[in-house]
Protein backbone atom coordinates (compact mmCIF):
# COMPACT_ATOMS: atom_id res chain seq x y z
CA UNK A 1 0.00 0.00 0.00
CA UNK A 2 1.32 3.61 -0.25
CA UNK A 3 1.75 5.60 2.70
CA UNK A 4 2.10 9.37 2.79
CA UNK A 5 4.46 11.03 4.71
CA UNK A 6 4.01 14.88 7.01
CA UNK A 7 6.76 16.05 7.31
CA UNK A 8 7.21 17.27 11.33
CA UNK A 9 9.55 19.87 12.44
CA UNK A 10 9.98 20.55 16.07
CA UNK A 11 7.77 17.92 17.24
CA UNK A 12 5.16 19.27 15.10
CA UNK A 13 3.81 17.91 11.04
CA UNK A 14 4.70 21.42 9.20
CA UNK A 15 4.45 20.31 5.55
CA UNK A 16 2.91 17.59 3.70
CA UNK A 17 5.06 15.00 2.49
CA UNK A 18 3.94 12.40 -0.44
CA UNK A 19 6.51 10.02 -0.80
CA UNK A 20 6.38 6.28 -2.08
CA UNK A 21 6.53 4.18 0.98
CA UNK A 22 7.31 0.19 1.25
CA UNK A 23 4.25 -1.60 1.70
CA UNK A 24 4.23 -5.82 1.73
CA UNK A 25 6.97 -5.81 4.42
CA UNK A 26 4.96 -6.42 6.90
CA UNK A 27 5.22 -2.76 8.19
CA UNK A 28 1.98 -0.04 8.25
CA UNK A 29 0.61 2.58 10.11
CA UNK A 30 3.08 5.02 8.28
CA UNK A 31 2.50 8.55 8.80
CA UNK A 32 3.02 11.56 6.14
CA UNK A 33 5.69 13.04 9.25
CA UNK A 34 9.53 13.48 7.65
CA UNK A 35 12.84 13.67 9.12
CA UNK A 36 16.20 14.41 8.22
CA UNK A 37 17.94 11.70 8.40
CA UNK A 38 21.78 11.44 8.49
CA UNK A 39 23.48 8.93 5.96
CA UNK A 40 25.76 11.00 3.92
CA UNK A 41 25.54 11.69 0.51
CA UNK A 42 28.90 12.13 -0.44
CA UNK A 43 32.30 13.87 0.95
CA UNK A 44 31.52 17.19 -0.75
CA UNK A 45 28.34 17.25 0.35
CA UNK A 46 29.06 16.86 3.58
CA UNK A 47 27.80 19.84 5.14
CA UNK A 48 24.35 19.83 3.57
CA UNK A 49 21.49 17.65 5.23
CA UNK A 50 20.62 14.47 2.43
CA UNK A 51 18.82 15.51 -0.41
CA UNK A 52 16.61 12.71 -0.54
CA UNK A 53 15.51 12.53 3.33
CA UNK A 54 12.12 14.51 4.24
CA UNK A 55 12.17 14.61 7.68
CA UNK A 56 10.37 11.87 9.91
CA UNK A 57 10.86 12.98 13.38
CA UNK A 58 10.32 15.41 15.61
CA UNK A 59 14.12 16.03 15.79
CA UNK A 60 16.35 17.00 13.26
CA UNK A 61 18.71 13.39 12.61
CA UNK A 62 21.49 12.61 10.53
CA UNK A 63 21.28 9.41 9.61
CA UNK A 64 24.82 7.47 9.94
CA UNK A 65 24.22 7.05 6.12
CA UNK A 66 25.89 9.44 3.70
CA UNK A 67 24.51 12.41 2.17
CA UNK A 68 21.94 14.57 3.75
CA UNK A 69 20.51 13.34 6.93
CA UNK A 70 17.28 11.43 6.21
CA UNK A 71 14.82 11.26 9.59
CA UNK A 72 13.86 7.99 11.11
CA UNK A 73 11.24 5.39 11.63
CA UNK A 74 11.39 2.43 13.94
CA UNK A 75 11.11 1.83 17.91
CA UNK A 76 10.97 -1.45 20.15
CA UNK A 77 7.96 -3.36 20.93
CA UNK A 78 6.42 -3.69 24.30
CA UNK A 79 8.18 -1.01 26.31
CA UNK A 80 7.48 0.14 29.74
CA UNK A 81 7.67 3.84 30.44
CA UNK A 82 4.55 5.39 28.76
CA UNK A 83 3.99 8.46 26.73
CA UNK A 84 4.45 10.94 29.39
CA UNK A 85 8.22 9.98 29.42
CA UNK A 86 8.06 10.25 25.74
CA UNK A 87 9.01 13.13 24.38
CA UNK A 88 10.20 15.17 27.68
CA UNK A 89 13.80 14.42 27.48
CA UNK A 90 14.55 15.69 24.02
CA UNK A 91 12.24 18.87 25.03
CA UNK A 92 15.48 19.90 26.39
CA UNK A 93 18.32 18.22 24.82
CA UNK A 94 17.91 19.63 20.98
CA UNK A 95 18.14 17.54 17.62
CA UNK A 96 18.71 13.74 16.83
CA UNK A 97 20.99 12.58 14.39
CA UNK A 98 20.39 9.80 12.82
CA UNK A 99 23.95 8.03 11.95
CA UNK A 100 22.34 6.08 9.14
CA UNK A 101 19.19 8.68 8.94
CA UNK A 102 16.82 8.51 11.76
CA UNK A 103 15.41 10.93 14.44
CA UNK A 104 14.85 10.57 17.44
CA UNK A 105 11.89 12.61 19.51
CA UNK A 106 12.87 11.08 22.87
CA UNK A 107 15.29 9.63 25.38
CA UNK A 108 13.82 7.85 28.46
CA UNK A 109 16.68 5.39 29.41
CA UNK A 110 17.46 3.11 32.61
CA UNK A 111 21.17 2.38 32.52
CA UNK A 112 21.43 -2.54 32.81
CA UNK A 113 24.59 -2.71 34.92
CA UNK A 114 25.99 -6.05 34.42
CA UNK A 115 27.97 -8.45 37.54
CA UNK A 116 31.88 -8.01 37.71
CA UNK A 117 33.64 -11.45 38.50
CA UNK A 118 36.54 -10.52 40.58
CA UNK A 119 39.68 -12.65 40.10
CA UNK A 120 42.32 -13.05 43.23
CA UNK A 121 46.18 -12.54 43.28
CA UNK A 122 48.21 -12.74 45.49
CA UNK A 123 49.71 -9.43 45.96
CA UNK A 124 52.69 -7.92 48.48
CA UNK A 125 51.32 -4.54 47.93
CA UNK A 126 49.16 -2.55 50.78
CA UNK A 127 47.34 -1.14 48.21
CA UNK A 128 44.02 -2.32 47.46
CA UNK A 129 41.47 -4.19 49.22
CA UNK A 130 42.98 -6.95 51.04
CA UNK A 131 41.59 -9.79 52.66
CA UNK A 132 43.87 -12.27 54.64
CA UNK A 133 46.74 -11.13 52.29
CA UNK A 134 44.92 -11.61 49.38
CA UNK A 135 44.13 -8.45 47.52
CA UNK A 136 41.05 -8.45 45.39
CA UNK A 137 41.08 -7.20 41.60
CA UNK A 138 37.64 -5.99 40.25
CA UNK A 139 37.96 -6.90 36.71
CA UNK A 140 34.90 -6.77 33.92
CA UNK A 141 34.01 -10.35 32.89
CA UNK A 142 34.54 -9.35 29.30
CA UNK A 143 37.86 -8.19 29.33
CA UNK A 144 39.55 -11.51 29.40
CA UNK A 145 39.02 -12.36 26.08
CA UNK A 146 38.65 -8.98 24.77
CA UNK A 147 40.32 -8.26 21.23
CA UNK A 148 42.30 -4.94 21.21
CA UNK A 149 40.90 -2.35 18.64
CA UNK A 150 43.20 -2.79 15.74
CA UNK A 151 42.38 -6.75 16.00
CA UNK A 152 38.89 -5.77 15.63
CA UNK A 153 39.38 -3.69 12.70
CA UNK A 154 41.20 -6.27 11.09
CA UNK A 155 39.68 -9.18 11.50
CA UNK A 156 36.21 -7.28 10.59
CA UNK A 157 36.28 -4.14 7.77
CA UNK A 158 35.97 -6.76 4.96
CA UNK A 159 32.34 -7.51 6.24
CA UNK A 160 31.72 -3.99 6.02
CA UNK A 161 30.20 -2.14 2.73
CA UNK A 162 29.31 1.00 1.99
CA UNK A 163 25.30 1.44 0.06
CA UNK A 164 25.19 3.94 -2.23
CA UNK A 165 21.13 4.82 -2.63
CA UNK A 166 19.81 6.96 -5.49
CA UNK A 167 16.70 8.82 -4.94
CA UNK A 168 14.36 10.73 -6.79
CA UNK A 169 16.11 13.91 -5.07
CA UNK A 170 19.10 12.92 -4.94
CA UNK A 171 21.83 10.52 -3.89
CA UNK A 172 23.01 8.80 -0.10
CA UNK A 173 25.63 6.88 1.18
CA UNK A 174 25.52 4.63 4.11
CA UNK A 175 26.92 1.89 5.94
CA UNK A 176 25.98 -2.10 5.46
CA UNK A 177 26.98 -5.05 7.43
CA UNK A 178 27.42 -8.94 5.59
CA UNK A 179 25.33 -11.16 7.23
CA UNK A 180 25.75 -13.99 4.71
CA UNK A 181 28.39 -15.22 2.89
CA UNK A 182 25.65 -15.51 -0.46
CA UNK A 183 25.57 -12.12 -0.55
CA UNK A 184 22.72 -11.03 2.41
CA UNK A 185 23.15 -7.39 4.06
CA UNK A 186 21.78 -5.90 6.77
CA UNK A 187 21.20 -1.80 6.95
CA UNK A 188 19.13 0.38 8.16
CA UNK A 189 15.44 1.12 6.85
CA UNK A 190 16.07 4.70 6.57
CA UNK A 191 19.12 3.96 4.28
CA UNK A 192 17.40 1.83 1.33
CA UNK A 193 13.74 2.57 2.00
CA UNK A 194 12.57 4.36 -1.12
CA UNK A 195 15.38 3.92 -3.26
CA UNK A 196 15.22 4.12 -6.57
CA UNK A 197 18.39 1.83 -6.86
CA UNK A 198 20.80 0.60 -4.69
CA UNK A 199 24.96 0.05 -5.61
CA UNK A 200 26.98 -1.40 -2.71
CA UNK A 201 30.95 -1.51 -2.49
CA UNK A 202 32.61 -3.99 -0.71
CA UNK A 203 35.73 -3.87 1.13
CA UNK A 204 38.01 -4.59 -1.81
CA UNK A 205 36.29 -2.32 -4.07
CA UNK A 206 34.01 -4.13 -6.45
CA UNK A 207 30.50 -3.18 -7.08
CA UNK A 208 26.69 -4.61 -7.09
CA UNK A 209 24.11 -3.67 -7.96
CA UNK A 210 21.41 -4.56 -5.09
CA UNK A 211 17.89 -5.37 -4.57
CA UNK A 212 15.69 -4.87 -1.60
CA UNK A 213 14.47 -8.10 0.75
CA UNK A 214 12.59 -6.06 3.11
CA UNK A 215 12.36 -2.86 4.89
CA UNK A 216 10.64 -2.19 8.92
CA UNK A 217 10.51 1.27 9.36
CA UNK A 218 9.57 0.34 12.97
CA UNK A 219 12.86 -1.14 13.63
CA UNK A 220 14.74 1.36 10.77
CA UNK A 221 15.64 -2.45 10.26
CA UNK A 222 16.47 -3.25 6.32
CA UNK A 223 18.10 -6.31 3.86
CA UNK A 224 19.58 -5.91 0.79
CA UNK A 225 20.22 -8.57 -1.71
CA UNK A 226 23.85 -8.73 -3.66
CA UNK A 227 24.28 -11.22 -6.88
CA UNK A 228 27.84 -12.56 -4.89
CA UNK A 229 29.24 -15.59 -2.99
CA UNK A 230 32.10 -16.02 -0.55
CA UNK A 231 31.69 -13.07 1.09
CA UNK A 232 32.80 -12.67 4.48
CA UNK A 233 30.42 -12.28 6.92
CA UNK A 234 30.35 -10.69 10.19
CA UNK A 235 29.94 -12.91 13.20
CA UNK A 236 26.74 -11.62 15.50
CA UNK A 237 27.26 -11.35 19.54
CA UNK A 238 24.42 -11.21 22.15
CA UNK A 239 23.51 -7.57 22.20
CA UNK A 240 21.76 -8.85 25.83
CA UNK A 241 25.25 -9.64 27.45
CA UNK A 242 26.24 -6.31 27.02
CA UNK A 243 28.04 -4.69 30.00
CA UNK A 244 27.82 -0.48 30.47
CA UNK A 245 31.98 0.70 30.09
CA UNK A 246 32.72 -2.26 28.05
CA UNK A 247 34.79 -1.18 24.65
CA UNK A 248 33.05 -0.20 21.69
CA UNK A 249 34.38 -0.01 18.13
CA UNK A 250 32.33 1.48 14.83
CA UNK A 251 33.04 0.87 11.17
CA UNK A 252 31.68 2.58 8.60
CA UNK A 253 31.53 5.56 5.98
CA UNK A 254 31.17 8.75 7.75
CA UNK A 255 30.47 11.54 5.83
CA UNK A 256 30.61 9.01 2.75
CA UNK A 257 32.79 7.24 0.51
CA UNK A 258 35.78 9.58 0.62
CA UNK A 259 36.39 8.39 4.39
CA UNK A 260 35.38 4.50 3.69
CA UNK A 261 36.08 1.91 6.18
CA UNK A 262 36.46 4.53 8.93
CA UNK A 263 36.61 3.11 12.80
CA UNK A 264 36.05 5.07 15.71
CA UNK A 265 36.18 3.68 19.68
CA UNK A 266 34.27 4.28 22.49
CA UNK A 267 32.33 2.68 24.81
CA UNK A 268 28.96 1.18 25.47
CA UNK A 269 27.33 3.83 26.99
CA UNK A 270 23.93 2.41 28.31
CA UNK A 271 22.93 -0.93 27.51
CA UNK A 272 18.93 0.42 27.25
CA UNK A 273 17.40 3.74 26.03
CA UNK A 274 14.10 4.22 24.74
CA UNK A 275 14.06 6.81 22.26
CA UNK A 276 11.62 8.43 19.82
CA UNK A 277 12.22 7.37 16.07
CA UNK A 278 10.24 8.91 13.69
CA UNK A 279 6.40 7.58 14.16
CA UNK A 280 8.04 4.56 16.51
CA UNK A 281 9.42 4.35 20.12
CA UNK A 282 12.47 2.01 19.99
CA UNK A 283 14.84 0.63 22.29
CA UNK A 284 18.83 1.18 21.53
CA UNK A 285 22.33 1.01 23.02
CA UNK A 286 23.67 4.17 23.48
CA UNK A 287 27.41 4.38 22.59
CA UNK A 288 30.34 7.55 22.77
CA UNK A 289 32.10 6.16 20.40
CA UNK A 290 31.93 8.59 17.39
CA UNK A 291 28.74 8.39 14.68
CA UNK A 292 28.29 10.21 11.71
CA UNK A 293 26.35 10.78 8.65
CA UNK A 294 27.72 7.92 6.87
CA UNK A 295 27.85 5.59 9.81
CA UNK A 296 23.97 4.87 9.07
CA UNK A 297 23.44 0.66 9.00
CA UNK A 298 26.93 0.01 10.12
CA UNK A 299 28.38 -2.27 12.65
CA UNK A 300 28.95 -1.57 16.74
CA UNK A 301 31.46 -4.09 17.73
CA UNK A 302 31.45 -5.73 21.43
CA UNK A 303 35.27 -5.96 23.07
CA UNK A 304 34.94 -9.70 21.32
CA UNK A 305 34.51 -8.06 17.89
CA UNK A 306 30.79 -9.15 17.72
CA UNK A 307 28.77 -7.26 15.75
CA UNK A 308 26.37 -6.17 19.15
CA UNK A 309 24.23 -3.18 17.33
CA UNK A 310 23.80 -2.05 14.03
CA UNK A 311 24.19 1.92 13.89
CA UNK A 312 21.67 4.18 13.16
CA UNK A 313 21.14 7.38 14.67
CA UNK A 314 22.59 10.09 17.20
CA UNK A 315 21.35 13.55 18.85
CA UNK A 316 22.33 16.36 16.97
CA UNK A 317 22.73 19.24 19.10
CA UNK A 318 25.75 22.06 20.10
CA UNK A 319 24.91 20.56 23.73
CA UNK A 320 25.30 17.52 23.20
CA UNK A 321 28.86 15.47 22.67
CA UNK A 322 29.19 11.95 21.96
CA UNK A 323 25.88 10.14 22.35
CA UNK A 324 25.03 8.16 19.45
CA UNK A 325 22.46 5.00 19.52
CA UNK A 326 22.55 1.84 17.54
CA UNK A 327 19.73 -1.25 17.16
CA UNK A 328 20.57 -4.02 19.53
CA UNK A 329 21.74 -7.02 17.33
CA UNK A 330 18.90 -9.33 19.20
CA UNK A 331 16.38 -6.74 17.91
CA UNK A 332 18.04 -6.79 13.90
CA UNK A 333 18.79 -10.43 13.43
CA UNK A 334 15.07 -11.36 14.41
CA UNK A 335 14.19 -8.56 11.79
CA UNK A 336 16.44 -9.53 8.87
CA UNK A 337 15.47 -13.46 9.84
CA UNK A 338 11.79 -12.77 9.46
CA UNK A 339 12.53 -10.73 5.97
CA UNK A 340 14.68 -13.43 4.47
CA UNK A 341 12.93 -16.35 5.72
CA UNK A 342 9.35 -15.40 5.46
CA UNK A 343 9.00 -12.12 3.85
CA UNK A 344 7.74 -9.80 6.39
CA UNK A 345 8.40 -9.09 9.88
CA UNK A 346 6.12 -12.01 11.94
CA UNK A 347 4.21 -12.35 15.04
CA UNK A 348 4.07 -8.36 15.23
CA UNK A 349 -0.36 -7.17 15.57
CA UNK A 350 -1.39 -4.62 13.00
CA UNK A 351 -4.55 -2.83 11.86
CA UNK A 352 -4.27 -3.28 8.49
CA UNK A 353 -4.57 0.88 7.98
CA UNK A 354 -2.65 3.04 6.32
CA UNK A 355 -3.37 6.45 8.88
CA UNK A 356 -2.33 10.25 8.04
CA UNK A 357 -1.21 12.18 10.62
CA UNK A 358 -2.63 15.59 10.27
CA UNK A 359 -1.88 18.43 12.39
CA UNK A 360 -3.76 21.39 12.90
CA UNK A 361 -0.90 23.52 10.89
CA UNK A 362 -1.72 21.52 7.79
CA UNK A 363 -5.31 21.08 8.42
CA UNK A 364 -6.36 24.62 8.52
CA UNK A 365 -4.13 25.04 5.64
CA UNK A 366 -5.75 22.02 3.73
CA UNK A 367 -9.56 22.85 4.86
CA UNK A 368 -9.66 19.68 6.83
CA UNK A 369 -9.75 18.31 10.46
CA UNK A 370 -6.34 17.53 12.19
CA UNK A 371 -6.15 13.97 13.83
CA UNK A 372 -5.23 10.56 12.74
CA UNK A 373 -7.05 10.17 9.83
CA UNK A 374 -7.39 6.79 8.51
CA UNK A 375 -6.48 6.66 4.00
CA UNK A 376 -6.69 3.52 3.66
CA UNK A 377 -8.20 0.15 4.46
CA UNK A 378 -6.50 -3.36 3.66
CA UNK A 379 -9.06 -5.32 1.96
CA UNK A 380 -9.87 -8.30 4.45
CA UNK A 381 -7.55 -7.21 6.91
CA UNK A 382 -8.00 -6.58 10.95
CA UNK A 383 -9.89 -3.37 10.46
CA UNK A 384 -11.95 -3.78 7.58
CA UNK A 385 -13.38 -6.62 9.33
CA UNK A 386 -13.88 -4.72 12.00
CA UNK A 387 -16.18 -1.95 9.99
CA UNK A 388 -12.93 0.70 10.26
CA UNK A 389 -13.55 2.93 7.07
CA UNK A 390 -11.39 5.23 5.07
CA UNK A 391 -11.76 8.69 6.48
CA UNK A 392 -12.46 7.98 10.07
CA UNK A 393 -10.27 9.55 12.58
CA UNK A 394 -9.01 6.87 14.70
CA UNK A 395 -9.01 8.70 18.66
CA UNK A 396 -9.12 5.97 21.04
CA UNK A 397 -7.00 2.53 20.63
CA UNK A 398 -7.67 0.03 23.87
CA UNK A 399 -8.43 2.31 26.21
CA UNK A 400 -6.03 4.80 25.35
CA UNK A 401 -6.63 7.98 23.61
CA UNK A 402 -4.29 8.77 20.75
CA UNK A 403 -3.98 11.75 18.95
CA UNK A 404 -0.25 11.08 17.11
CA UNK A 405 0.78 8.09 14.79
CA UNK A 406 3.40 7.22 17.50
CA UNK A 407 0.46 7.08 20.71
CA UNK A 408 -1.11 4.79 18.27
CA UNK A 409 1.70 2.44 17.39
CA UNK A 410 3.01 2.48 21.19
CA UNK A 411 -0.76 1.35 22.30
CA UNK A 412 -0.74 -0.99 19.27
CA UNK A 413 2.48 -2.82 20.53
CA UNK A 414 1.67 -3.52 23.71
CA UNK A 415 -1.16 -5.79 22.22
CA UNK A 416 -0.91 -9.58 20.77
CA UNK A 417 -1.80 -10.76 17.81
CA UNK A 418 -5.11 -12.26 18.19
CA UNK A 419 -6.08 -9.80 21.25
CA UNK A 420 -9.66 -7.69 20.72
CA UNK A 421 -9.22 -4.27 21.01
CA UNK A 422 -11.64 -1.38 21.51
CA UNK A 423 -11.06 1.86 18.88
CA UNK A 424 -12.47 4.79 19.08
CA UNK A 425 -13.21 6.66 15.52
CA UNK A 426 -14.92 9.55 14.56
CA UNK A 427 -17.37 9.38 11.51
CA UNK A 428 -19.02 11.68 10.02
CA UNK A 429 -18.77 14.06 13.41
CA UNK A 430 -19.96 11.18 15.39
CA UNK A 431 -18.24 9.16 18.01
CA UNK A 432 -18.62 5.21 17.78
CA UNK A 433 -16.54 2.40 19.26
CA UNK A 434 -15.62 -1.15 17.18
CA UNK A 435 -14.16 -4.20 18.50
CA UNK A 436 -10.97 -5.22 16.43
CA UNK A 437 -9.25 -8.16 16.42
CA UNK A 438 -5.21 -7.86 15.72
CA UNK A 439 -3.82 -9.84 12.78
CA UNK A 440 -0.23 -10.25 11.64
CA UNK A 441 1.29 -9.61 8.29
CA UNK A 442 0.78 -12.98 6.68
CA UNK A 443 -2.64 -12.55 7.76
CA UNK A 444 -3.41 -9.13 6.17
CA UNK A 445 -1.51 -10.97 2.75
CA UNK A 446 -4.10 -13.73 2.78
Amino acid sequence: MNEDKMNRENGENTQNFHTASNGGWGQEERSQSGYQGGWNQSAQNAGATPSYGQARSAYDTQGIYGGKPRQPRAPKEHRSGGKSRVGRFFKGVGALVLVAAVSVGSTVGYLKWMGYEPSKGTSSSSSGNTTSGTKVIYQPTYSEDSLTSAQIYEENVSSVVAITSQMSNGSGVGTGIIMKEDGYIITNDHVVADALSITVRTYDGTEYQAQVVGTDEKTDIAVIKIDADGLKAATFGDSDQLVVGEPAVVIGNPLGLEFANTMTQGAISSTSRDIQIGNYIMNVIQTDASINPGNSGGPLFNSLGEVVGVVSSKINTSEAVGIGFAIPSNTALKVANDFIEYGAVQDRPMLGVTVEEINSYYGRMQGITAGLRVAEVVEGGAAQLAGIQAGDYIVSFNGEEVSTLSELNYAKDQCQVGDTVEVGLIRGGQEITVDLVLKDANQLDA
